[in-house]
């Protein structure tokens, strides 16, 4: 498009949806970009009439220094230049979250006008509820939150972590990465092959026997590698794989006993609650036989 941005502009955007289209309008000029609106759901219906009705009465949220660039280029087309109402400005005070070492969130309030944090929470607060979220994205990712039926109100910590992670897939994949061998770096000091080696000769269990102990940790290890791996078709198969290779030897040896088997299960669980972000993990119990 070869257009230049006005005050006021409104343009839509096709999502994966057929037929149906987000809008954002440029309510002012930001200091490295466009202040804008993004509004919530998405519509079929661009008469002119129905596009006063949505600026009006549809819900929305605020974006400061979005990419001018993206607005006039990424846009399937400008619909119109409409009269900003008084009421309608970027607020001061916006929140954003952050990941942190452990994969948890933490959230903040932050003045725009100042760009310092004002508050902080460890869990979506609803304190936050009202409040858009104070960041600068290219088009591609708010296509996500209109897939993803996104509102202020409806918003939490689930949702948050799933966008933050598309954010970094999006934009900051080496970030991403890099956190993900920190977090196997933290997973793999938790193995419990690690305590049985250090506490080999206080071990009453006869057929743990160092060779076996070995064995295991190599199968863990692997087991880490491969839910590490970018693009991983399936980590349901991958902790399948190491079940029942961990069933294999126990079938041969009779070593894994209650114990052992409650902290493998631990650090299983562990490890793909914090490399996978799974909450509901799969029930593994039908095919493991220690």
């Amino acid at each position: 498009m070869n257009i230049k941005l006005k005050i006021g502009d409104l343009f839509s955007f096709t999502i994966s949806e057929k037929n149906k289209y987000g809008l954002i309008q440029a309510v002012s000029k930001g200091e490295i970009g466009i202040n804008v609106r993004v509004f919530c759901n998405v519509f079929t219906d661009l008469s002119h009439s129905n596009i006063k009705r949505i600026l009006e009465f549809e819900e929305f949220y605020y974006l400061k220094d979005f990419y001018e660039y993206e607005l006039l280029n990424k846009s399937q087309a400008k619909l119109g230049n409409y009269k900003i109402p008084s009421n309608i400005e970027i607020p001061r005070y916006m929140r954003i979250s952050e990941r942190k070492l452990n994969g948890d969130l933490i959230w903040y309030i932050v003045d725009t006008n100042t760009s310092r944090i004002t508050k902080t929470f460890n869990v979506f607060n609803e304190e936050l509820r009202f409040l858009s979220p104070a960041k600068t994205w290219g088009i591609d990712y708010i296509k996500k939150r209109w897939e993803d039926k996104f509102t202020l109100q409806t918003w939490d910590n689930i949702l948050e972590d799933k966008w933050y992670s598309d954010y970094l897939i999006e934009y900051e994949p080496n970030k991403l990465l890099e956190k993900e061998k920190m977090t196997l770096s933290k997973i793999r000091k938790l193995k419990p092959t690690i305590v049985w080696k250090k506490n080999a000769k206080q071990i009453l269990n006869n057929n743990l026997s160092e060779g076996i102990i070995d064995e295991i940790d190599r199968l863990l290890d692997n087991f880490l590698e491969d839910i590490g791996k970018p693009n991983l078709d399936s980590i349901n198969e991958m902790t399948k794989k190491l079940i029942n290779e961990l069933n294999s030897i126990n079938d041969i040896h009779n070593c894994i006993e209650t114990e052992e088997s409650e902290q493998l299960l631990d650090f299983i669980t562990t490890a793909l609650q914090t490399i996978e972000n799974k909450k509901n993990l799969e029930d593994y119990s039908s095919i493991r036989t220690w």
